[in-house]
């Protein structure tokens, strides 16, 4: 009668319960840690007694049964409604293996499952999907080796899921949809001290708010990961709300490629890495060129000082213990050994910092001729000290930016050789056997040619190194003259000292003058037929040559013309990295740049000066008044770019309207001129005067566009260097 008694209370409480919203009153814990067997719990099927003596239907339960040695839980163990009560359960500390379907169905209120410390080595994907109120879910210092789909939820709907604790076990795979977007109040996930081998964007997938006050921590500390995947296919659409901890693991190779498969294909900025708030120190890394990049994007900016401490080297050797900040006054030790296509007996190494791929075989001996293959890329050829008797064709010969084949056989250089070195920046033929120079050595500075040490022979035919000398000896002093030597007739001649009277060229003056007249005649007729037809040029090479501006003058031109700040007001695709990365390496420099030759503008650069806080509007108003010229840099994002078009229009209605400066337009990349719509855009593009990045007289046609300079204004920055 006793036993029938609490069967029908227990049917009584699990009828009050059913459909009852969840306790929401104070917490009764009950525990039976280490009670199994126990007088009191004989075995699994009293906690339904025991749970039915807890007369306030008001109090949540945390129930206990750690610690009580249970391999197995059949599903009948909890098959009560009296389990909603409970709120927290803990069956850490037994020897459970694995957890039956369905056996949680009764937990409608569960908010803590904690199954730390037993010997589970697989969940299926729907254990816990009846917990729709639950909270925690820890399940570590198990034996799980993956993480199916499903087993926190499909993600159709918001998840309460808070802290998810899966550390510990011998985790190697997580199935894609694992983290879903719907868990949007995870703030804790640890997954440290498992066995991932690689690093997926699981942190990022679920939706946490950007406005939540707090942000979610994932810990993946002390795993095997040594790479970056994207097997999920994640994109980053927005910033993320995340902290990842990496630190102990195996990464080792830094490479932009690492971020850039998040964003779709495009090269990472310091901003879009930052955002992804990744902790990967105390990792083995291998301080190679993969640095280089991540450096040079956080020179100059406000990253600087929070990425001074990101990493400590692992190795080279010769950098192990170094701190990351060590590179940033050594930006040129970071370097790659190559061993593909790198020629036997060679060193190859990318040098990202000096801009070239060093493929040395100085000393190797047994080179008569240019290697076969080499690494692509801009090169550093060094051959010296070898059996090289001549410079043979190579496929690569336009990629070699500096040469080096001093102490070699070499008897004669092609002009035809020098022809397909179209990036030849840097040459060294010392101590060769030459006997002449080609006559297209002189496309070369002198300073950039190093030549001495060979038997030179002086001849009429070459009369014309005295005048490449004579040209460059401002940049040579007097001891590197005379060490460029040519013979004749039993003595040496420093190359400044060959004349037409020195090596006795009499020529027939009558012949000569005659000669001299029909060319200077062919060429008046030439040049007035290209005046004709090529005005423009015209009035640009004039401009270049002898400063000569008569036309196209502007009257804010003028020095008196206060309200005229800028000389050029630069228009261009602020959010186009290249185009970003070409004014400052390349456009800047030579407009900004003082120099002896040529004058010195004043550039407003909207990404240099603009003020933050002020309106972006109001600034581009502004300074384009203030401006004498506006140059329009076009390229294909700039059309799509609806700002960049709204600041060339403004430009231009000033321009017409003011009659005081002028628009310019410079063309970069290749553009489909058929598919521009926009006026007056159009016709500037269509127009002869439109510029283009690829023109050989670029910087000469720009020069005769922007504001003329004065001599005056060359003496003032000449006194300003002798200062």
């Amino acid at each position: 009668m006793a036993r029938l008694g609490v069967v029908l209370l227990a049917s009584c409480l699990s009828i009050c319960v059913s459909g009852s919203p969840c306790p929401s009153g104070t917490t009764r814990k009950v525990s039976l840690n280490g009670k199994l067997g126990s007088q009191e719990f004989p075995n699994m099927f009293f906690m339904e007694n025991i749970l039915s003596n807890i007369s306030n239907p008001y109090e949540d339960v945390y129930l206990d049964i750690s610690e009580n040695a249970i391999t197995d839980l059949p599903f009948q163990a909890f098959d009560s409604g009296i389990f909603q009560r409970v709120t927290s359960l803990n069956l850490s500390n037994n020897n459970l293996t694995k957890i039956s379907g369905g056996l949680f169905n009764q937990f409608r209120c569960l908010k803590i499952l904690n199954l730390d410390n037993n010997e589970l080595e697989k969940i299926s994907n729907d254990t816990f999907n009846d917990l729709s109120e639950l909270v925690e879910l820890i399940l570590k210092n198990n034996a799980l080796t993956n993480l199916p789909s499903g087993i926190l939820g499909t993600g159709e709907e918001n998840s309460t899921l808070r802290r998810f604790d899966a550390s510990r076990n011998r985790i190697r795979f997580i199935d894609d949809n694992v983290f879903h977007e719907g868990l949007v109040f995870l703030k804790e996930v640890d997954l440290s001290y498992n066995y991932l081998e690689a690093f997926e964007p699981w942190p990022y997938i679920p939706m946490i708010p950007i406005y939540s006050n707090k942000r979610m921590f994932f810990n993946l500390q002390y795993n095997h990961i040594s790479r970056f995947s994207n097997t999920l296919g994640w994109t980053k659409t927005r910033e993320p709300n995340v902290i990842v901890d990496l630190t102990h693991n195996r990464l080792r190779y830094f490479r932009k490629e690492n971020f850039s498969q998040y964003l779709a294909g495009q090269i990472p900025t310091v901003f879009d890495m930052d955002v992804m708030d990744l902790n990967v120190r105390d990792n083995p890394w291998f301080c190679d060129c993969g640095f280089h990049y991540l450096l040079m994007q956080l020179i100059d900016t406000f990253f600087y000082r929070m990425f001074h401490s990101f990493m400590t080297c692992d190795s080279p050797s010769e950098f192990k213990g170094y701190n990351f900040s060590y590179f940033f006054n050594h930006p040129d030790q970071l370097i790659c050994n190559i061993t593909e296509r790198c020629p036997s007996d060679c060193k190859c190494q990318d040098r990202p910092h000096d801009g070239y791929i060093l493929v040395d075989c100085s000393s190797a001996g047994e080179y008569a001729d240019l290697p076969q293959t080499v690494p692509p890329g801009p090169l550093f050829l060094q051959l010296s000290h070898n059996k090289i008797t001549s410079l043979s064709y190579r496929d690569y010969l336009q990629n070699i930016t500096k040469l080096d084949v001093s102490s070699n056989n070499i008897l004669r250089l092609e002009d035809s050789f020098l022809e397909k070195v179209t990036s030849l920046k840097y040459l060294n033929i010392r101590n060769n056997g030459l006997k002449a120079l080609p006559s297209r050595i002189q496309k070369f500075r002198m300073s950039s040619v190093r030549f001495s040490g060979n038997p030179l022979v002086c001849s009429c035919d070459t009369i014309w190194l005295n005048d490449w000398v004579r040209r460059n000896s401002e940049d040579m002093s007097s001891d590197s003259l005379s060490r460029h030597l040519c013979y004749h007739n039993g003595h040496y001649l420093r190359l400044v000292d060959v004349t037409w009277n020195s090596l006795v060229c009499y020529r027939d003056i009558a012949i000569s003058v005659s000669v001299v007249l029909g060319v200077l005649l062919i060429i008046l007729i030439i040049c007035t037929v290209v005046c004709c037809k090529r005005k423009y040029e015209c009035k640009v090479l004039m401009y270049d040559i002898f400063r000569f501006h008569p036309f196209d003058k502007e009257s804010c031109d003028n020095a008196d013309d206060a309200t005229k700040i800028y000389d050029v007001y630069l228009s261009m695709d602020r959010e186009n990295e290249d185009i970003r990365l070409w004014v400052k390496d390349e456009l800047l420099k030579r407009l900004e740049k003082k120099s002896k030759s040529r004058p010195v503008y004043k550039v407003y650069y909207p990404c240099r000066q603009d003020d933050f806080g002020d309106s972006i509007a109001d600034q581009m108003v502004e300074n384009i008044n203030k401006s004498r010229r506006v140059l329009a840099i076009v390229n294909s994002s700039y059309l799509k770019n609806g700002w960049s078009i709204e600041e060339f229009d403004h430009g231009h209605d000033l321009m017409e309207k003011t009659k005081s400066g002028r628009l310019i337009v410079l063309q970069h990349g290749d553009l489909d001129l058929s598919a521009v719509t926009q006026e007056p855009l159009k016709t500037y593009l269509s127009g002869r005067q439109c510029l283009n990045v690829s023109d050989r007289w670029l910087w000469q046609k720009l020069r005769y566009e922007l504001p003329h300079r004065y001599h005056k204004d060359y003496i003032f920055f000449n006194v300003n260097e002798a200062v």
